[in-house]
């Protein structure tokens, strides 16, 4: 990994991520807690999650042309700058009556910025590593998500020692120094192979023209799908994880944080790992990806049906959760660099939306049947439902053309 960050301009792709998923993290509690904390109704705050949530539903697949038509540096400063700005008008507005609306408008543009920017950032990154180390850049881009998930604790305590503006003057710092960095990306790596200056056909045509690329591979088709499945099974955990701690694990919010940690410091580990056998996971990355996700989904089903049956429930719970954490990165790193190093890097913008258009509008449909779910079958149940629909999901990739993907690396 650190040959990777020789090269300047993935280093300073990476930092940015760094830094801007720094600032997420202290956002998406300062943005919910301000507005909990004014109205204390929580309609309002649904109302705010979903304005993050909406842009990516809408927007993913207009987004994913944009990519593959601009140069992706400049979007990418471009995106952090407005979100930078924009989030500078929550704490200038101050807690008076615009602010809720505000906080919306903020939800629904930050929201925006980033369905342009995820793409862009992952679009990139063929350009500035060479095709041999698509997996180990990946998993440094994973393992550094990971690590931003810590920085959830930090925002709390910004919050609750200075603040929610205080909170929101930092958020907006860490985007605008984002943007800064990004300068520092060669602009030639930003420009689609088919040039800037190369005639597009109208943005209708061309959203169809990567929806039809996707349809047109099985094999792509498979590992998308699969991958969407995965994440929608996976998102329900915010709604589930809390009630299971209280109800059967038997604690309150030090123990949800315990499973939560668990599960961030599994992936963590995986990541790691990911190095050292990245041979075997390229030769084998299809089978890798089934094998992980079968592995993710009984760890899960192992967390949920353990603390009932044994007389250390939250050790028992915590392990399962690091098990399936530590498995996700083995999904997630050779789906992305499969993407990445087989689609043509003048649809690679587009494709990528497509996922993120599957697994984003997924996400609002599994939190939406989690709470009445879990208010008819329980926490455990629940659990055992997602961790089923997950080992469902990898075996399925037996009958694909997912299982028989091998090495995406070029002969040298």
């Amino acid at each position: 990994m650190r040959a990777l960050l020789r090269e300047r301009g993935f280093a300073a792709l990476w930092l940015a991520q760094l830094i801007t998923r720094i600032g997420d993290s202290i956002h998406e509690i300062a943005l919910i807690w301000i507005v909990y904390e004014v109205t204390g109704d929580p309609r309002l705050v649904t109302l705010v999650a979903l304005a993050s949530f909406t842009p990516g539903v809408l927007l993913s697949i207009p987004a994913g042309v944009v990519v593959d038509r601009v140069n992706r540096k400049y979007l990418l400063v471009a995106t952090e700058a407005i979100r930078g700005v924009v989030t500078l008008s929550i704490p200038i507005v101050g807690d008076g009556p615009y602010l809720v609306p505000v906080v919306i408008a903020v939800a629904l543009i930050a929201g925006t910025m980033e369905t342009f920017f995820g793409p862009a950032q992952q679009a990139m990154i063929p350009r500035l590593v060479p095709q041999a180390d698509l997996d180990a850049a990946n998993s440094l881009n994973n393992l550094t998500l990971s690590t931003s998930r810590l920085f959830y604790a930090l925002g709390g305590v910004i919050v609750g020692v200075g603040g929610s503006f205080l909170a929101f003057y930092i958020n907006a710092g860490t985007f605008l120094l984002s943007a800064l960095v990004l300068l520092a990306v060669p602009a030639t790596a930003g420009v689609t192979e088919r040039g800037t200056d190369e005639a597009s056909p109208p943005l209708l045509a061309e959203a169809r023209e990567g929806i039809e690329f996707v349809r047109a591979s099985p094999a792509l088709l498979s590992v998308i799908a699969m991958g969407v499945f995965v994440d929608f099974a996976f998102v329900p955990l915010v709604v589930v994880l809390p009630i299971f701690a209280a109800l059967v694990v038997g604690g309150g919010s030090v123990t949800y944080g315990f499973l939560l940690g668990s599960y961030f410091a599994g992936t963590l580990v995986g990541n790691l790992l990911i190095g050292p056998v990245r041979e075997v996971v390229d030769a084998r990355r299809g089978a890798v990806m089934v094998s992980a996700t079968v592995f993710t989904g009984s760890s899960l089903a192992l967390a949920a049906w353990l603390p009932t049956v044994v007389s250390f429930p939250l050790a028992a719970a915590c392990a399962g959760m690091a098990l399936a954490g530590g498995a996700n990165p083995f999904l997630n790193v050779p789906l992305t660099t499969y993407i990445q190093a087989t689609v043509p890097d003048e649809q690679r913008g587009k494709v990528l939306s497509v996922m993120r258009l599957g697994i984003t509008g997924a996400a609002p449909i599994g939190i939406a049947l989690a709470g009445p779910l879990v208010e008819a079958f329980g926490p455990v149940a629940v659990l055992l439902g997602m961790a089923a629909i997950v080992v469902a999901a990898g075996a399925s990739g037996l009958a694909t053309p997912l299982i028989r993907i091998g090495s995406v690396r070029t002969p040298e």
